[in-house]
């Protein structure tokens, strides 16, 4: 047995309680519009053969126009269907125009903007309506940098359907070499025998990387924190693993001001007897210290907290993790928006774990995760086909932390 498992152990995790599990298996339902997949990738020889290029590039070719025409409002796939790192840089500008459609294996596919500001590599896309599965192109094909293949990266895929039925999407690229300001990302297929296209990226915006250097312990695990790298679009933490291959806990990131940051992803890879990782979360503005708590859930004697809703100021506990308080709603044609606090250490868990229900338990669906308010620790979420009539109820669930507080460390940004 693993050390790291010797160590879960002393906190084995019971069950949900069925209400709550009820609660996430609906809310799974909900979500599986979504798709998401990250791989690490690794090549071996590479096979020679001569290169056949099609590429096609119309910047105002009638698919782009008409994938452009299928957008509400924002005209932005980034801030369509993209991450809150996505929709940062959207909002900064630091996206560039493509409209390159072009043909994997019978898929047509447009990019429509490149996103790249030093961390990760985004791109955004979209597919007709007809394509039974719109996410196919992204098995048929490999990543080059300036003409040289990417041997290790994570990859991460996401789409949603529109509402006229196309699909749009995103694709996260996270290279483990440095890159260069300005590149061509070339699209080939596994064999690289087909060259699908090349694609401009630009970096724009500017970061800062502070040293940690500093090496942590654990139950004979080691982590050993190398970086900070403040991105306009996302906070990059690296770090190394010794003892382990896992990371089977989560990362709390708090600037000097108490506010928690939402993590967007976290991956790595093996690299002779170190594991290399990478966590992104959303991006800070101007902090002056920042501090890192790494955790994991204590379920055990998790319970259903509820409060009936009457329009008023209402806090709702939720264990020693905190509370929520419920501030504000607006009810417009059947759909009730939450305005919202939370209070305590797993904000990111708490904001998300909140639901409503009518008299008799049934619970209603909400519309999109919880956003942030911009500038502010409030938060927003929207339930649709909500009832003036009917009685609601307000639920969260008590739930508790155990902090890893030797794996914790501090980083002055000053």
């Amino acid at each position: 047995m693993e050390k790291w498992e010797q160590a879960m152990m002393k906190h084995v995790n019971r069950p949900l309680p069925e209400a709550i599990d009820d609660r996430v298996g609906l809310t799974l339902v909900k979500l599986k519009r979504k798709r998401s997949r990250s791989i690490t990738l690794r090549f071996g020889a590479l096979i020679s053969a001569s290169f056949v290029v099609i590429i096609g590039m119309s910047y105002l070719s009638p698919t782009f126009a008409e994938s452009l025409k299928s957008l509400p409002m924002v005209k932005s796939v980034f801030e369509l269907v993209g991450g809150v790192d996505m929709r940062r840089g959207s909002e900064l500008l630091l996206t560039t125009e493509l409209g390159q459609e072009i043909y994997i294996k019978n898929q047509v596919v447009t990019f429509t903007e490149s996103l790249y500001d030093g961390s990760k590599i985004n791109l955004s896309w979209t597919v007709p309506s007809s394509d039974p599965n719109p996410w196919a192109f992204k098995e048929n094909i490999i990543f080059t940098i300036s003409g040289k293949r990417v041997e290790s990266y994570g990859s991460n895929t996401s789409y949603e359907k529109l509402g006229n039925g196309n699909y749009a999407g995103t694709i996260s690229i996270s290279a483990e070499e440095e890159l260069p300001k300005s590149f061509m990302l070339g699209l080939l297929s596994p064999d690289e025998t087909i060259t699908y296209a090349y694609i401009p990226v630009e970096q724009k915006g500017e970061y800062q990387t502070f040293e940690i250097d500093q090496l942590n312990s654990w139950n004979d695990i080691q982590v050993e924190y190398r970086a900070l790298t403040l991105y306009p679009t996302t906070t990059e933490l690296s770090f190394n693993l010794r003892n382990t291959d896992s990371v089977f806990w989560d990362y709390q990131v708090i600037d000097d001001q108490g506010r928690v940051l939402q993590p967007i992803s976290v991956g790595g890879h093996d690299y002779k007897e170190e594991n290399n990782f990478k966590a992104y979360f959303e991006p800070f503005d101007t902090p002056n210290k920042i501090s890192i708590r790494p955790y994991f859930a204590n379920r055990s004697g998790e319970t259903k907290i509820s409060g009936e809703w009457k329009g008023k100021r209402m806090t709702l506990g939720q264990g020693k993790a905190g509370s929520v308080i419920i501030l504000d709603q607006k009810l417009e044609n059947g759909k009730l928006t939450l305005t919202y606090e939370v209070t305590g250490y797993r904000i990111t868990e708490q904001i998300d774990r909140i639901w409503l229900e009518d008299s008799k338990g049934l619970p209603y669906y909400r519309d999109e995760p919880p956003t942030r308010i911009r500038g502010s620790n409030l938060f927003q979420m929207t339930f649709s086909n909500v009832s003036k009539i009917d009685s609601i109820y307000i639920v969260t669930s008590k739930f508790n932390t155990h902090y890893l507080e030797d794996l914790e460390v501090s980083v002055e940004v000053k």
